[in-house]
């Protein structure tokens, strides 16, 4: 659980490093174009954020099932989908 901590940290980190990257001032319509492309890097990052942190717990959550199907008793075993490698 803690790899999950560490990966959405880094990526809040790493969207407030982009949306820093660069600011938008003024009134016309390519200041306007340009505030909107900035909050779509924000979002974008969101999103990647996301997927990464449910890649990980997808990926523990696996592990772990690994583990259990490791140790159940081999009628058991056989009534089970084995774990994928």
């Amino acid at each position: 659980m803690r790899d999950v901590k560490d990966a959405a940290e880094r990526e809040k980190l790493a969207q407030a490093e982009r949306a820093e990257q660069f600011t938008v001032e003024g009134d016309e319509a390519i200041d306007e174009l340009a505030g909107g492309i900035k909050k779509m890097l924000a979002d974008l990052s969101g999103v990647i954020g996301h997927v990464t942190e449910s890649a990980e717990q997808l990926d523990a959550g696996h592990q772990a099932y690994r583990i259990i199907f490791h140790l159940l008793p081999p009628e058991e075993q056989k009534k089970k989908s084995p774990p994928a490698e």
